[in-house]
């Protein structure tokens, strides 16, 4: 099983296409982090959304 670091390094290098791995590695773990602060699961999910949304911006 993979943890999603490869896929986040390759993105960090520049592999754009990596995004799409580092979502779906990260996104379940990044809504339940945010839902065990806000407790709100509809606005979790799109502060997930969000958070890549301006990860992909910043490289």
């Amino acid at each position: 099983m993979s943890d999603g670091s490869g896929s986040y390094s390759r993105f960090l290098s520049g592999d754009r296409d990596a995004i799409d791995e580092v979502i779906k590695d990260y996104k379940d773990g990044l809504i339940y982090y945010i839902y065990s602060i806000i407790g709100d699961m509809e606005l979790s999910e799109e502060a997930a959304i969000d958070v890549f949304i301006k990860l992909y911006g910043h490289l």
